[in-house]
């Protein structure tokens, strides 16, 4: 991909910015996220990593 494409998508979807309702463009997840506490698990690994970590 150029950089000239990712930057025009970067400059037309902004992630921080939640997906109106009914937006055809919305994408249902729940299934593929199941039903455990993300937060808990993020924190866990931070908390008892050894190294640096970044999560998104």
């Amino acid at each position: 991909m150029s950089e000239d494409l990712l930057t025009q998508i970067s400059r037309v979807i902004n992630p921080s910015e939640p997906v109106p309702p009914g937006d055809p463009t919305y994408v249902e997840c729940d299934k593929e996220r199941g039903d455990t506490d993300v937060i808990q698990e993020l924190g866990v690994e931070i908390l008892r990593g050894e190294e640096r970590t970044c999560q998104l």
